[in-house]
């Protein structure tokens, strides 16, 4: 039977209005989880009220891998 572990990664969203993650910052991570035999299996959104609707508080990026 196999068996997975899982990991959560919320990358640094910064600017205040114009809110995004640093492309570069982000394709290094994602290679380096690849690397360790981490896969991305899911990404969510966390969202907030802000006044007049929602705002992206944050993105979280689900990876997993085979125990060893």
């Amino acid at each position: 039977m196999e068996k997975w572990e899982y990991k959560i990664v919320m990358p640094e969203i910064k600017g205040w209005i114009d809110k995004k993650i640093n492309p570069s910052e982000l394709e290094k991570t994602l290679n380096a989880l690849g690397e360790y035999g981490w896969e991305l299996v899911n990404t969510s959104s966390l969202t907030g009220s802000a006044g007049w609707g929602s705002e992206t508080k944050g993105v979280y990026f689900v990876f997993k891998r085979q125990k060893q």
